[in-house]
């Protein structure tokens, strides 16, 4: 009886170990939430502000990489701004996208520059996990759940 006991615990001890290791699901309640702001709305400091505090959390940045983090990001939000206004009420994006396509390579090149490649790395695999997050989200709101 005691030797069952034993084994039954260390075999408990073992599926939670292991299941600690591996990636857990993401539960359903989770949602991810997408708020579109008109040009008017958006105030490229404070979303400056956000995207630099946001890093320096996520990758451990120095304060000299925080200023620059958050002087690109400042110019990335005021471009895509001043995109959204120019555009406002077309009915053709192509060109929008084309555009806001080219700000966002110039932001990704700059912040390419800051980082390190360590940094980078993490950068990218915090991006690929959100993605597959939101990516679960919007099939779940499909499926209508």
């Amino acid at each position: 009886m005691n030797k069952t006991f034993l084994l039954s615990l260390a075999l408990l001890g073992n599926t939670l170990a292991a299941s600690a290791q591996t990636t857990q699901p993401v539960p359903a309640t989770m949602g991810v939430q997408r708020v579109r702001v008109s040009a008017a709305e958006m105030n490229p400091e404070l979303e400056a502000a956000r995207t630099a505090d946001q890093l320096t959390g996520q990758l451990t940045l120095s304060p000299a990489q925080t200023t620059r983090v958050r002087a690109a990001a400042r110019s990335w939000s005021q471009a895509r701004r001043d995109l959204l206004v120019k555009h406002n009420g077309l009915r053709d994006h192509s060109t929008l996208q084309a555009e806001g396509a080219a700000i966002e390579t110039q932001y990704e090149t700059q912040l390419k520059s800051i980082l390190t490649p360590a940094q980078e790395e993490r950068r990218q695999m915090i991006r690929a996990r959100f993605r597959k997050i939101r990516e679960e989200a919007d099939a779940r709101e499909k499926a209508g759940k």
